[in-house]
């Protein structure tokens, strides 16, 4: 059961050790990035690279079977891929290999693994061209729907997303380090272009923050309602907001 993948143990051991080289290289040949020199593979035990399908299949198996039955009693592993949507960018075959991988590792493991796909699409029909017929019948599809905000919704999950952070929590500024100010200017150039959801609001108003601590000599003070209009209008927009970058390439 555990002999899948014998430089799935070596590698978790060398990472166990706590040598910062084998950990490094254990992690770099359990991700399967290349350029991983053969002398590094051989300071952690393993002769050869994680390369097709089929050794990945045979990586993560062991890994699951490490994971669920690793005490007195089968645990369950719940196995999540987000923005699973993203495959669609890759050639038909490599997508079919994915699909056939997943059916695989799951088939193998149908009574300790939960594998969860999540999706962000407009149109719940978008799925069914990227999963194969095999992990199609073996889905139980739940959808949820986050809608869109308005501006004064928008503006409380900020506050309430911000005070989750907040170290003193006497401070009666719920926006800081914004403004009210410069929340209505980031709510409302966002608006123009993309709807205000709850993930846009956490990439712009993140984007922003990191923006303007590395840029400004003022760190410190709060965000003002042009330095966020200056941040927001650039064109920086697509590498945040992939969603922004789609709508605009339709």
């Amino acid at each position: 059961m555990f002999s899948k993948s014998p430089g799935v143990v070596k590698a978790l051991l060398a990472i166990r050790n706590g040598d910062i080289e084998q950990t490094t290289a254990a992690m770099q040949w359990l991700t399967a990035q290349p350029g991983l020199p053969a002398l590094a593979m051989k300071s952690i035990g393993v002769t050869y690279r994680i390369k097709t399908p089929e050794d990945a299949i045979a990586a993560l198996s062991s890994l699951i079977n490490l994971t669920v039955f690793g005490g007195k009693q089968q645990r369950q592993l719940l196995f999540m891929i987000d923005e699973f949507q993203r495959i669609g960018e890759l050639r038909p075959n490599i997508i079919s290999q994915v699909n056939s991988s997943l059916h695989t590792v799951f088939n193998a493991h149908q009574t300790g693994l939960q594998i969860l796909l999540t999706f962000s699409f407009g149109k719940k029909e978008n799925v069914d061209y990227l999963l194969s017929g095999e992990l199609k019948s073996r889905a139980e599809p739940q959808s949820i729907y986050l809608d869109v905000l308005s501006r004064q919704e928008a503006a409380e999950f900020l506050a309430e997303l911000l005070d989750q952070f907040r170290i003193n929590k006497e401070d009666q500024r719920p926006f800081f380090p914004f403004t009210k100010e410069s929340v209505d200017t980031m709510l409302a150039t966002i608006e123009k272009k993309q709807p205000l959801t709850p993930r846009r609001i956490m990439l712009y108003s993140n984007h922003i923050m990191s923006e303007y601590m590395i840029n400004s000599e003022k760190a410190s003070s709060e965000i003002n309602g042009i330095e966020v209009f200056r941040l927001l209008n650039t064109d920086q927009l697509g590498e945040i907001d992939t969603d922004f970058e789609q709508s605009n390439s339709q």
